[in-house]
């Protein structure tokens, strides 16, 4: 065996060859220097030498049998002596041999006892890793579903929340317009029976204001026909004023507080000229003529008015009989 030793060339660890030069300038240029075939980083002490092993192509033995075959009687001393030489070599080597042999069958022997089970071990693991990373495969494909899952009934979830929020502020915003519309019509009604009670105020109020006028008319005619009168006229004659008030079914149905109207009581004028004549005492009255029949009791009276808010209670007689009679229109 011949060993050759080629200084111009080193041996890096990702298996690739080149030049000491070339090494050389790579690692002083770069600051991470690398292997220009596969770009793996190199060390400082990465490169090695590089070593060549020559040996035969056949076995030693078979060598050796062939360059006997081949001598013959013309062949030289010193041929035969080599020839002698390698004979020895190869049975020496063989003999070595031998005894490797028998510890390769030890170790063979040892392998097959202690390894093989331990590799038929490690086979039925690998088998079983296998099988137990292709289930968690299937059960983390599994778990990803059921994840999907999950995040899509959640917000299924949600999303029947918010509608049944919706819907419930629906709800509530429908029931709030009902209110709102419910009592928009009361109003509208309030409103409407405010009028209809503030036009029967008005009519009333213009009722009573003729009322009123008319009676001014019949106190001012009154009045006249008293001054026109002579003063011989008896003073228990009392002139009344009957006045029926008619009043209408709106005015009970809507009660309203109305101002008490006062009627002012009126006393005759008496007119005389002249002074008294001589004989005439401080005492003298008016002549009242003829009297009449006194009264057990007297003649009801219509005054003081009873009154409840403002309307009489009962039928008013304001004249004599024979006075003109005023209907309320």
């Amino acid at each position: 065996m011949v060993q050759c030793h080629f200084d111009a060339f080193r041996h890096l660890i990702c298996g690739h060859c080149f030049c000491v030069a070339c090494i050389t300038k790579i690692q002083q240029t770069n600051a991470s220097p690398a292997c220009p075939a596969c770009r793996a980083p190199i060390a400082i002490n990465d490169p090695q030498p590089i070593y060549l092993d020559l040996v035969a192509d056949k076995p030693l033995a078979r060598v050796v049998a062939e360059g006997i075959t081949r001598m013959d009687a013309d062949s030289k001393l010193v041929s035969v002596r080599t020839a002698e030489r390698k004979l020895r070599q190869t049975v020496e080597e063989m003999e070595e041999r031998e005894e490797a042999a028998g510890e390769l069958r030890v170790a063979l022997a040892d392998f097959s006892d202690r390894v093989v089970p331990l590799f038929k071990r490690a086979r039925s693991q690998t088998s079983e890793l296998l099988s137990l990373k292709k289930k968690l495969e299937e059960t983390e494909g599994l778990l990803t579903i059921l994840r999907e899952t999950q995040l899509k009934l959640r917000e299924e979830v949600r999303d029947a929340n918010a509608r049944a929020e919706v819907q419930r502020a629906r709800e509530a915003e429908a029931q709030a317009h009902g209110e709102v519309h419910k009592l928009k019509g009361f109003l509208e009604r309030g409103a409407q029976d405010r009028n209809s009670h503030r036009s029967k105020l008005k009519a009333v109020m213009e009722e009573r204001d003729a009322l009123q006028q008319q009676l001014q008319q019949l106190r001012n005619e009154m009045q006249r026909r008293d001054c026109s009168s002579s003063t011989a006229c008896d003073d228990d004659d009392d002139l009344e004023i009957e006045e029926e008030v008619l009043l209408s079914d709106d005015l009970d149905e809507d009660p309203q507080p109305q101002r008490v109207s006062t009627v002012a009581k009126f006393t005759p004028l008496v007119s005389f000229e002249g002074m008294a004549r001589p004989g005439f005492g401080s005492d003298w009255q008016i002549g009242r003529g003829t009297k009449r029949k006194e009264r057990d009791e007297p003649p009801p009276s219509g005054f003081p008015i009873t009154l409840n808010h403002g309307r009489t209670t009962v039928a008013v007689q304001l004249g004599p009989k024979h006075s003109r009679r005023v209907k309320v229109r």
